[in-house]
């Protein structure tokens, strides 16, 4: 993924979302790198590039791993990533 036009404070979220993706990190550890990134990102950001963002939180925060943990508003891992590539599409649709 070319990421020349990316500045540097969204970076660390494409080899995470592409490690996902690819099925190199399980849906449980995407989720704390993802929040671990996110809860030290401190960036004012257009509303463009901080709606896919907050878009990928949201489903962080809706997936349960546990399937009796999993209500009607919940998503499994195949619905986390799912979710997740949408909004990285746009994402990198914004930053392009």
């Amino acid at each position: 993924m070319d990421m020349d036009s990316w500045s540097s404070d969204l970076r660390p979220y494409a080899p995470l979302v592409g490690a996902f993706d690819a099925g190199r990190l399980s849906a449980l550890e995407f989720e704390g790198l993802f929040i671990a990134i996110y809860s030290s990102d401190t960036f004012h950001r257009p509303w463009d590039i901080a709606s896919p963002i907050e878009e990928i939180n949201s489903a962080v925060d809706a997936h349960r791993a546990d399937p009796a943990l999993r209500g009607e508003d919940h998503l499994d891992e195949a619905g986390l990533l799912s979710d997740v590539r949408a909004a990285f599409e746009r994402l990198r649709t914004a930053v392009a």
